[in-house]
């Protein structure tokens, strides 16, 4: 039995790419995707989720934060990371004004702790409380590589 072609294949367009001066060949909505990744801002940070501060049995240290990152799940992968600038982002609003404003308290990666992608993190202040469960933004620099 002959080979039959049952759908259209769908048509290519020639989409001229301006920031790499070269013609690409691609369908008209990949087009426009492609366009806007290579315009889009590069993410330089990583997102991290507080899970407590370090303590014993009985004693609770304030001054070392518990960071769990999301997509690392070992020491060796949470070595990477060490030695990065880590914040933790708060909204309020400024007296009179209706216009949200941002507080960052800055910290960073000291070590790991345990082996499941767990990182011990010292900030500038003391993290509150309320933090616990919240969301911090590993950066992705300064580099070590």
């Amino acid at each position: 039995m002959p080979f039959r072609r049952t759908r259209a294949i769908p048509m290519f367009v020639v989409f001229c790419c301006f920031l790499t001066r070269s013609v690409c060949l691609f369908p008209p909505s990949s087009a426009v995707d492609l366009y806007i990744n290579m315009t889009k801002a590069p993410r330089l940070h990583v997102e991290g989720a507080v899970l407590g501060f370090k303590r014993g049995l009985r004693t609770q240290n304030n001054n070392i934060s518990l960071i769990k990152i999301k997509g690392v799940d070992s020491k060796k992968d949470a070595e990477f990371y060490h030695g990065k600038k880590v914040a933790f982002i708060t909204k309020y609003s400024s007296g009179s004004s209706d216009k949200k404003e941002y507080r960052v308290n800055w910290g960073k990666v000291a070590r790991s702790h345990g082996s499941n992608g767990v990182v011990r993190c010292t900030f500038r202040r003391n993290l509150p409380p309320q933090a616990i469960g919240g969301r911090v933004r590993i950066m992705l620099y300064p580099s070590r590589v």
